[in-house]
């Protein structure tokens, strides 16, 4: 199985401590449709890419947009998205 990377929710404890942001956009357990989704995000002009992990329910490949240095450019980035029906969560990878 893949290693899981820990990633959280951003909250302000989160942020001081983590300094890397990534947008979910899903976790898909149909590959092709992770990719469709990632290519989707590409087009807006933002750099996505996929992971497969490993769940409870089976694999899963994510789909993320990053990373960012800072939660206002994941912002920014996740309004792109927004303009074209995407959406997205803010994380905070772990160190």
């Amino acid at each position: 199985p893949a290693p899981q990377q820990q990633a959280s929710v951003a909250g302000r404890s989160e942020e001081a401590q983590a300094g890397r942001f990534v947008l979910q956009i899903g976790a898909y357990a149909n590959a092709g449709s992770a990719k469709s989704m990632s290519e989707r995000a590409r087009k807006v002009g933002v750099r996505s890419y996929t992971e497969t992990v490993q769940t409870r329910d089976g694999a899963r490949t994510r789909v993320r947009v990053g990373p960012f240095t800072d939660r206002e450019s994941a912002e920014r980035a996740r309004g792109k998205l927004a303009l074209v029906g995407i959406d997205s969560s803010v994380l905070a990878l772990s160190q």
